[in-house]
């Protein structure tokens, strides 16, 4: 996971740890090599669109072919939303993350299934493209 925002990785964490995974936490883009995210070997790279150094717009592409790309902001424009699907990324979800839901966005990200989702008009995630 590549996030800089403490609340987004408290929640982040602590589901995916209730849930049994592991999470491997860079602060920034500058730390998050591709060859530091390879010999994790991980299942999904969960990348926050904005980043202190870097946009994950700019990283997705020296990522996406360790593993799937989850973009996680909390820009409702549906710009963003369209950017990241034409740089690769698999799947979308909005911030603020909801912890009701986010183990089965997890499980469905995990089992291949795309999820396009946001949370920015309510406390229940949206799809974005049906």
């Amino acid at each position: 996971m590549i996030e800089d925002q403490p609340d987004t990785l408290l929640i982040i964490r602590s589901t995916l740890h209730q849930q049994g995974h592991h999470l491997h936490f860079f602060p920034n883009g500058r730390v998050a090599t591709a060859q530091a995210i390879q010999a994790l070997q991980p299942a999904l790279i969960l990348l926050d669109v904005q980043l202190p150094d870097q946009s994950g717009f700019d990283l997705v592409g020296s990522l996406r072919s360790i593993a799937p790309c989850i973009a996680l902001t909390g820009f409702s424009d549906m710009s963003i939303v369209e950017r990241a699907k034409t740089l690769g990324f698999f799947g979308f979800l909005g911030k603020p993350i909801r912890p009701a839901y986010f183990p089965q966005q997890i499980s469905r990200l995990l089992a291949g299934e795309a999820v396009w989702e946001h949370t920015w008009t309510g406390d229940i995630p949206v799809p974005i493209f049906s």
